[in-house]
């Protein structure tokens, strides 16, 4: 047999045995799979209990919170792939910390839309939101208070599974934005009622609370400030 014909033959098996090698990977992954979750193309890196969330960086994807009753952090399998490791995560005195690397400059959506929802988060209590840089969406959310505080480029997004919300304490800082609505996937009414909004809004910073009908308002705003009230609500602010 010739050299050439040995090696074309060499070549074809280590092809046929990578694709067999990589199938047999798959199958195991696949059959190691809880069917019933349904994230599981996001990976647990993480299940301490927390209360609290402080994130640096991020802005570029999305980090999603759901209420659960287990606590868990999922990134996607995909990142994962892509940038083990670029992310840190710890929880400390029922804190979860959670840290992008500051080099992160490219838009991850429009590079790869997969991954335009990188992090998942669930607890089944978050009394509080502090955020550098970030972006985070609050889904299904099912309390009735909480207290955020975001600076940077920061974006949050507060869609309750309640139409009935107690206390809201905001501070916003430097061009953050923040919005308070009811889901789309509530029952009733889409407009969220709130007891008691306290908010202090500073620099180039807005709040979106259109939604909303605020029974008593704290406001003290910037002069370069955005803020967005419903009509019923604007007789409640007090400056």
């Amino acid at each position: 047999m010739k050299l050439s014909n040995i090696i074309l033959a060499g070549i074809s098996l280590l092809l046929v045995g990578g694709l067999i090698a990589s199938n047999l990977a798959l199958n195991k992954e696949y059959n190691e799979m809880d069917k019933n979750d349904s994230y599981w193309m996001f990976g647990k890196i993480s299940e301490q209990p927390f209360k609290h969330i402080i994130m640096e960086g991020g802005n570029l994807t999305q980090i999603i919170y759901e209420p659960d009753e287990n606590c868990s952090v999922r990134i996607n399998k995909r990142w994962l792939d892509l940038k083990k490791d670029s992310i840190k995560v710890k929880v400390q005195n029922d804190t979860l910390y959670l840290q992008f690397p500051a080099n992160l400059t490219y838009s991850i959506k429009k590079e790869d839309k997969s991954l335009s929802q990188l992090i998942r988060i669930f607890s089944p209590n978050l009394l509080t939101v502090n955020g550098n840089n970030t972006q985070i969406l609050l889904g299904r959310f099912k309390q009735k208070k909480i207290s955020i505080n975001l600076k940077g480029k920061s974006e949050l997004n507060l869609e309750s599974a309640l139409t009935e919300f107690d206390t809201l304490h905001i501070t916003l800082s430097d061009s953050s934005v923040s919005t308070l609505s009811v889901t789309n996937k509530a029952v009733g009414s889409k407009i969220l009622r709130v007891q008691y909004v306290k908010a202090l809004i500073n620099d180039w910073s807005q709040l979106r609370l259109g939604k909303c009908l605020i029974r008593t308002m704290l406001l003290y705003a910037g002069d370069s400030t955005s803020v967005e009230f419903s009509g019923a609500t604007i007789n409640t602010v007090k400056h």
